[in-house]
């Protein structure tokens, strides 16, 4: 299980990498931070792999409720943001 999860997270990390250059990040004072990164890379229509941490993102930023079993862990000093989505069975 470990493996494919590690798979799944290069897999990812690697998409990321290459799409990076296809977003514009919007921020404001000096620098932008993970929160600016995060939010400009979740702005992105039509993939629907991420749609739900787009919709919990979005509701973060807003100070509304995650959905059951979701939570972020966002370090702004250290550039680190974590997602959870745990499933009920």
């Amino acid at each position: 299980m470990k493996r494919i999860i590690l798979f799944v997270a290069i897999a990812l990390m690697m998409g990321m990498a290459v799409q990076a250059q296809e977003f514009r990040v919007n921020f404001a004072g000096a620098k932008p931070g993970i929160i600016d990164f995060v939010t400009a890379a979740l702005q992105r229509d039509g993939d629907e792999f991420i749609q739900g941490t787009q919709e919990n993102w979005t509701r973060r930023q807003e100070g509304r409720a995650l959905d059951d079993g979701a939570s972020f862990i966002v370090d702004a000093k250290n550039g680190f943001v974590r997602f959870d989505k745990r499933h009920s069975a």
